[in-house]
């Protein structure tokens, strides 16, 4: 039994948990605009951790990303009653962004501190990816057909899907306006995903990916011109990715 005048001991510092839960948002920017490429994005991961830790850093497979801070979250959604006291916020969120492409199978840790200065760390898991746009590959007036320039780009998106652990892949076929004779244009955009699919599912072979195909004719420009430039970026088929 501790004296009366023994010092009690101070509460103990909060810590992160070994395993953080991460949302992860991205952002593209330059979407089917550059044919036959892998998009240009940002990726936000956002972490909740205590107000009483201050994050130092966020690095995505080591490489540090830019840290901001938003406001504590609310302990509380209900509204406090007329009078009453409202319960202070026990976490913020803090978000990095990274240029790189992020997914579950990347290692993103969290280096803080306390109030009492000591050092913590965490990793975070990035448990769901919604689907955004990875990559876009281009195709000739009329035709099905992949190009070399195409093959190249769904090389790398399969070694993207691979590495990264994304386990779903969308792919939404396009067209332009115009139609040839002989070609329905639904159709067309059907068969330019399917062709993609072919060739990814042999690069893809007993990884347990799986790939949906859409066909949207030319419902969906990136351009809405008719000039053959504009037409040959709207002859695509994008490349979403994502988690189940």
């Amino acid at each position: 039994k501790p004296s009366a005048s023994a010092t009690p001991k101070p509460a103990p510092s909060p810590t992160l948990k070994p395993v953080i839960t991460g949302t992860l948002t991205t952002l593209v920017s330059t979407k089917a605009v550059v044919p036959n490429a892998i998009v240009t994005l940002r990726q936000i991961v956002k972490i909740s951790v205590p107000v009483t830790v201050t994050v130092q850093s966020i690095t995505v497979n080591g490489v540090a990303s830019e840290v901001k801070k938003s406001a504590p979250e609310p302990a509380s959604t209900r509204s406090p009653s007329p009078g009453s006291t409202p319960t202070p916020a026990t976490n913020q969120v803090v978000a990095a962004t990274s240029t790189t492409v992020v997914g579950p199978e990347d290692t993103v840790r969290v280096n803080a501190t306390t109030d009492g200065g000591q050092k913590i760390q965490g990793v975070v898991e990035i448990d769901k990816v919604d689907p955004f746009t990875l990559a876009n590959v281009n195709f000739d007036f009329a035709s099905a057909k992949l190009t070399p320039a195409a093959k190249r780009v769904l090389d790398k998106v399969a070694v993207v899907v691979i590495e990264h652990g994304f386990n779903m892949i969308q792919l939404s076929g396009h067209t332009d306006v115009f139609a040839s004779a002989g070609y329905d244009n639904q159709k067309l955009s059907e068969q330019r995903a399917a062709t993609v699919k072919a060739y990814l599912a042999k690069k893809l072979a007993g990884e347990g990916i799986a790939v949906k195909t859409l066909g949207l004719a030319a419902k969906e420009p990136v351009i809405a011109k008719t000039d053959e430039a504009s037409r040959a970026l709207n002859r695509r088929v994008e490349i979403l990715v994502a988690t189940k």
